[in-house]
């Protein structure tokens, strides 16, 4: 008989981390199947949503506050697991509030509160 093994926090972290993408992409996936707006997925989004430039990121961020039909769960994502490069959720992971800010400013420099 095997006794299960204990994960350590960090591995338990990972495994939900990598569990949690996994449901976003699926999520995303069946969003672009259905023909909702997924920006990051458009045939011509390149390399915009993984861009180190700011000019980049900027209009990536903007595309997905614009027009995203999965905004809110992939806001759930990013605010649970910050990542460490790309856009995610309408904000460039690299912006020092990242991802994982409560409050996101619209394309008119507003505050308004994520989902």
């Amino acid at each position: 008989m095997t006794t299960p093994q204990t994960l350590s926090p960090r591995a338990a972290y990972a495994r939900a981390k990598a569990a949690a993408h996994l449901a976003l992409v699926e999520h995303l996936a069946a969003a672009v199947d259905a023909g909702h707006a997924v920006p990051c997925l458009h045939p011509d989004a390149g390399p915009l949503w993984t861009s180190d430039d700011p000019d980049d990121a900027a209009w990536a961020a903007s595309a997905c506050r614009r027009a995203c039909d999965a905004l809110d769960r992939c806001t759930s994502y990013a605010t649970t697991y910050r990542e460490d490069g790309g856009t995610w959720a309408g904000v460039p992971a690299a912006l020092p509030s990242g991802p994982t800010s409560s409050r996101w400013t619209d394309d008119d420099g507003d505050q308004e509160q994520a989902s």
